[in-house]
């Protein structure tokens, strides 16, 4: 099963943001999701471009990978799809604010 730990990252997530909309910071966990995402991407593609301890492989490394392998691994593909999907949370948390907030007509 190499798609239960992604999709449970993803599932995790997604509670994340229900509890957060409930609590009306659902802006405010999306945008501190998107960074967290965005710098374990590029950390994870620092790791594999300088070849640190052999983080390029975790192409071809199965079923004998690091730990440095498998994080790399996870960065590369993973943190790009939590990035995107906070930002779609990002975008719906300020289109609802929006609808949510009464404009005033003079």
């Amino acid at each position: 099963m190499p798609f239960a730990a992604p999709a449970g990252v993803l599932l995790a997530i997604a509670i994340l943001f229900v509890f957060a909309y409930r609590r009306g910071v659902l802006l405010a966990v999306a945008v501190a999701i998107f960074v967290l995402a965005c710098v374990a991407s590029g950390l994870a593609y620092w790791a594999a471009a300088t070849d640190y301890r052999d983080a390029d492989g975790f192409i071809d490394c199965w079923p004998n990978c690091s730990a440095i392998q498998d994080a790399t691994g996870w960065g590369v593909f993973l943190a790009p799809i939590v990035g995107i999907v906070a930002g779609i949370a990002a975008v719906a948390a300020l289109v609802i604010r929006r609808r949510s907030t009464p404009t005033k007509r003079a």
